[in-house]
């Protein structure tokens, strides 16, 4: 069943020999099977749905928060609506940034193609790792205070790394910053389905596709920062977004107490 993909690997691979450029895409090929060796299997449990798995127990019945409310607002549409938010401004900072990780490390450190390819493996790799890291720390802490947590720590790094000179230092904090500063997704997700109403936890899902049409407009705003000022000052106004982020969600840790 696998012929057909490894023909085409065999002859990127011969194109790209006659292109002296073998090596590197044989490194890629090794670093994508790895991954695929790694994968989970359907069988297992998936640890990074953990956080979010508990709440879905009680999907046929009603949430036990429906008549609770904040300034007038049902809790069920308050706590949603407030972790959506949150989540709009963490694109909204993100999809500034990401685009321009690559050409960042391209134009400022002289790097080659490869090698960026390969620094943004190891960042994608990092920001799966934040889905198992929120697995871990929702053992040990209310999901509102790690999510406070994570982002205060993100944020700090997002400003360290702008302000980082030495590639390797730069680096170290790249390629470290998605683990911490990506476990709100699952902690928040898990929040949404908790307090949501059963029958309106699917429209809650949905408007998550929201942020990702922020995180894409949100990149032509980078761009013009980048070409204005620098890829530098693109990342300080990424971290000050997330300042505000978190500015926003801090009412979550009075209103949820218990999750």
């Amino acid at each position: 069943m696998f012929s057909p993909f490894l023909h085409w690997l065999n002859k990127c691979h011969g194109h790209l020999n006659r292109n002296h450029a073998a090596p590197g895409f044989s490194g890629l090929i090794a670093f994508l099977l790895i991954l695929w060796q790694l994968q989970t299997p359907r069988h297992s449990v998936d640890l990074g749905c953990t956080a979010s798995s508990a709440p879905l127990a009680s999907s046929s019945g009603h949430s036990e928060h429906a008549h609770e409310r904040v300034l007038g607002i049902p809790k069920h549409v308050f706590v949603p609506g407030l972790a959506m938010v949150f989540n709009l401004f963490i694109m909204m900072g993100g999809g500034i940034a990401l685009k321009f990780f690559p050409l960042f490390y391209h134009q400022e450190y002289g790097l080659s193609d490869m090698a960026v390819c390969w620094i943004m493996a190891g960042y994608w790799v990092s920001t799966a790792l934040g889905s198992y890291t929120a697995a871990f720390l929702s053992r040990i802490a209310r999901r509102p205070v790690l999510v406070m947590g994570t982002q205060v720590i993100g944020a700090s790094l997002m400003f360290l790394f702008v302000l980082t000179q030495p590639l390797f230092w730069n680096l170290t904090i790249f390629e470290f910053r998605p683990i911490v500063q990506n476990a709100h997704m699952a902690l928040n997700t898990a929040l949404t389905m908790e307090y949501a109403l059963p029958q309106h936890r699917g429209k809650w899902a949905s408007l998550g596709s929201l942020n990702r049409a922020t995180f894409a407009g949100s990149a032509v705003v980078g761009g013009v920062l980048t070409d204005e000022y620098s890829f530098r000052v693109a990342f300080a106004v990424t971290g000050c977004i997330l300042m505000c982020a978190l500015v926003i969600y801090s009412p979550m840790l009075l209103i949820v107490r218990h999750a």
